[in-house]
Protein backbone atom coordinates (compact mmCIF):
# COMPACT_ATOMS: atom_id res chain seq x y z
CA UNK A 1 0.00 0.00 0.00
CA UNK A 2 2.67 2.24 1.16
CA UNK A 3 4.48 2.02 -2.40
CA UNK A 4 0.75 3.13 -4.23
CA UNK A 5 -0.64 5.96 -1.98
CA UNK A 6 3.10 6.93 -0.58
CA UNK A 7 3.98 6.05 2.92
CA UNK A 8 2.98 9.58 4.57
CA UNK A 9 -0.78 8.96 3.11
CA UNK A 10 -3.06 8.84 6.10
CA UNK A 11 -4.52 5.56 4.52
CA UNK A 12 -1.36 3.84 4.63
CA UNK A 13 -0.75 4.78 8.17
CA UNK A 14 -3.80 3.78 9.63
CA UNK A 15 -3.53 0.23 7.73
CA UNK A 16 0.01 0.47 8.83
CA UNK A 17 -1.10 0.38 12.55
CA UNK A 18 -4.21 -1.63 12.15
CA UNK A 19 -1.53 -4.44 11.27
CA UNK A 20 0.79 -3.30 14.31
CA UNK A 21 -2.10 -4.23 16.39
CA UNK A 22 -3.18 -7.29 14.50
CA UNK A 23 0.53 -8.46 15.04
CA UNK A 24 0.65 -7.35 18.95
CA UNK A 25 -2.34 -9.77 19.51
CA UNK A 26 -0.69 -12.73 17.21
CA UNK A 27 2.61 -12.41 19.79
CA UNK A 28 4.53 -11.41 16.45
CA UNK A 29 5.97 -8.02 19.36
CA UNK A 30 8.88 -7.12 17.28
CA UNK A 31 7.40 -6.70 13.81
CA UNK A 32 4.33 -5.06 15.74
CA UNK A 33 6.90 -2.45 17.03
CA UNK A 34 8.35 -2.01 14.01
CA UNK A 35 5.10 -0.97 12.30
CA UNK A 36 3.99 1.24 14.96
CA UNK A 37 7.45 3.00 14.91
CA UNK A 38 7.37 3.78 11.54
CA UNK A 39 3.94 5.13 11.90
CA UNK A 40 4.94 6.93 14.33
CA UNK A 41 8.15 8.50 12.54
CA UNK A 42 5.80 9.29 9.05
CA UNK A 43 3.09 11.02 11.44
CA UNK A 44 5.89 13.34 13.22
CA UNK A 45 6.80 14.36 9.67
CA UNK A 46 3.35 15.03 8.15
CA UNK A 47 1.65 16.13 11.30
CA UNK A 48 4.17 17.05 13.75
CA UNK A 49 5.16 15.74 17.53
CA UNK A 50 2.09 17.24 19.26
CA UNK A 51 -1.12 16.00 17.19
CA UNK A 52 -3.54 13.48 18.18
CA UNK A 53 -3.05 11.55 15.25
CA UNK A 54 0.30 11.18 16.29
CA UNK A 55 -0.35 10.24 19.69
CA UNK A 56 -2.04 6.89 18.34
CA UNK A 57 0.43 5.05 17.23
CA UNK A 58 2.72 6.30 19.92
CA UNK A 59 0.20 4.50 22.52
CA UNK A 60 -0.23 1.51 19.80
CA UNK A 61 3.52 1.37 20.95
CA UNK A 62 3.79 1.06 24.42
CA UNK A 63 0.83 -1.04 24.71
CA UNK A 64 3.28 -3.72 22.64
CA UNK A 65 5.93 -2.57 25.06
CA UNK A 66 3.57 -3.34 27.78
CA UNK A 67 2.38 -6.87 26.12
CA UNK A 68 6.09 -7.41 25.94
CA UNK A 69 6.67 -6.51 29.82
CA UNK A 70 9.06 -3.52 28.49
CA UNK A 71 10.02 -0.99 30.66
CA UNK A 72 9.92 1.50 27.73
CA UNK A 73 6.16 1.60 27.63
CA UNK A 74 6.14 4.46 30.12
CA UNK A 75 7.74 7.22 27.66
CA UNK A 76 5.59 5.88 24.74
CA UNK A 77 2.40 5.92 27.46
CA UNK A 78 3.70 9.61 28.25
CA UNK A 79 3.98 10.85 25.11
CA UNK A 80 0.86 9.59 24.05
CA UNK A 81 -0.91 11.29 26.76
CA UNK A 82 0.68 14.76 26.63
CA UNK A 83 0.60 14.91 22.93
CA UNK A 84 -3.59 14.45 22.21
CA UNK A 85 -4.63 10.59 22.79
CA UNK A 86 -8.52 10.64 22.42
CA UNK A 87 -10.13 11.49 25.81
CA UNK A 88 -11.94 8.35 25.02
CA UNK A 89 -9.29 6.21 24.81
CA UNK A 90 -7.53 8.39 28.08
CA UNK A 91 -10.45 7.74 30.14
CA UNK A 92 -10.95 3.62 29.11
CA UNK A 93 -6.57 3.07 29.85
CA UNK A 94 -7.33 2.02 32.96
CA UNK A 95 -9.41 -0.85 31.76
CA UNK A 96 -7.09 -1.33 28.29
CA UNK A 97 -6.47 -5.41 28.52
CA UNK A 98 -3.27 -4.47 26.60
CA UNK A 99 -1.66 -2.52 29.24
CA UNK A 100 -2.67 -4.90 32.35
CA UNK A 101 0.88 -6.08 32.86
CA UNK A 102 1.42 -2.19 33.43
CA UNK A 103 -0.67 -2.37 36.45
CA UNK A 104 1.80 -3.27 39.49
CA UNK A 105 5.01 -0.84 38.13
CA UNK A 106 5.33 2.07 40.41
CA UNK A 107 4.74 4.65 37.58
CA UNK A 108 1.89 3.07 36.72
CA UNK A 109 -0.78 4.95 38.78
CA UNK A 110 0.19 8.23 37.98
CA UNK A 111 -0.35 7.84 34.24
CA UNK A 112 -3.52 6.64 34.69
CA UNK A 113 -4.50 9.69 36.71
CA UNK A 114 -2.32 12.28 34.32
CA UNK A 115 -5.09 10.38 31.38
CA UNK A 116 -7.51 11.23 33.22
CA UNK A 117 -6.29 14.86 34.32
CA UNK A 118 -6.15 15.57 30.51
CA UNK A 119 -9.39 13.46 29.78
CA UNK A 120 -11.14 15.87 31.32
CA UNK A 121 -9.30 19.15 30.84
CA UNK A 122 -10.14 18.18 26.62
CA UNK A 123 -13.43 17.64 27.70
CA UNK A 124 -14.62 20.25 29.86
CA UNK A 125 -13.79 23.16 27.34
CA UNK A 126 -15.32 21.30 24.69
CA UNK A 127 -18.95 20.70 26.90
CA UNK A 128 -18.81 24.30 28.13
CA UNK A 129 -18.49 25.95 23.87
CA UNK A 130 -22.19 23.85 23.78
CA UNK A 131 -23.71 25.27 26.69
CA UNK A 132 -23.24 28.71 25.02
Amino acid sequence: MSQTLGPEQPNTLNTSLGLATILMHEGRYEEAAKLAQQAIEANRLVRGERDPITAAPTYTLARINAQQANLDFSPCLQQSIDNGLAPNRLLQIEQTPDLKPLHGDPLWSGLVLKAKERAAAIVKPVMFARTR
